[in-house]
């Protein structure tokens, strides 16, 4: 299992938030097709959630990245797909992905990383989900500053495009939703504090002094949480 101080040397910094979410009563239509998350798991103090670590068998180095196919939009799925476009009413900025030959299987965190920080000055596009499109549940580790976090983003996948002229294999992308949690390495203590639910006493982590950690190399990124 990987140190902190590992992590924050070979992850590499994450963009800004998004700002994009869609309510907890929709991401719960498509949470059962989850099997995530891969690249954390939750600590607990008896019922009590408090936060995530990396997992035990799964060296976060070589993988802080993980995709997933949560749905691929059925004419059945009326009800799921009504509830997902009406919270993507309207003309927004949407950090947005385009590929004319590959897949979104593929998808590399530097395109993930380069649509989110170009979001702002892109121009404001309505994303609708419909019949044939997917939508991808995708997993990063990564620093934000010198804190390390597990973020989730749920992209809408349109594997032709929305104007019919992308090739076969090609696909437009639109992040839809974006949830970031605190990652404790296991070498982090924590502090024991009172809860303010029930009087039950759970555990923080104690913060790190902050330092510069010297990013090692270059790592390619080949390789909600409840929201």
């Amino acid at each position: 299992m990987n140190t902190r101080q590992e992590l924050l040397a070979c992850v590499r910094s994450l963009p800004r938030e998004s700002g994009r979410s869609i309510a907890p009563d929709v991401w719960v239509n498509f949470r059962a097709g989850w099997h995530g998350p891969v690249l954390a798991r939750a600590r607990n103090a008896g019922d009590v959630e408090y936060g995530y670590e990396p997992p035990t068998d799964s060296d976060l180095c070589l993988r802080y990245i993980s995709r997933q196919k949560l749905i691929e939009f059925a004419p059945g799925d009326d009800h799921t797909m009504s509830a997902l476009n009406a919270e993507l009413v309207g003309n927004r900025r949407y950090p947005f992905i385009s590929n004319p030959c590959g897949t979104f299987a593929n998808v590399v965190y530097e395109a993930i990383r380069t649509a989110i920080t170009g979001c702002q000055t892109s121009h404001a596009t309505q994303a609708q989900a419909r019949v044939r499109d997917e939508l991808w549940a995708i997993e990063v580790v990564g620093r934000q500053g010198q804190d390390l976090k597990h973020v989730l983003y749920l992209w809408l996948v349109d594997r032709e495009g929305a104007d019919g002229h992308l090739g076969q294999g090609g696909y437009s992308a639109w992040l839809v939703h974006e949830v970031r949690h605190d990652l404790m390495a296991p070498d982090q203590p924590c502090r024991t504090r009172q809860s303010r639910v029930g009087g039950r006493r759970i555990e923080d982590p104690i913060p790190h002094s902050a330092m510069s950690v010297p990013v090692v190399g270059t790592v390619s990124w080949g390789a909600a949480y409840r929201a």
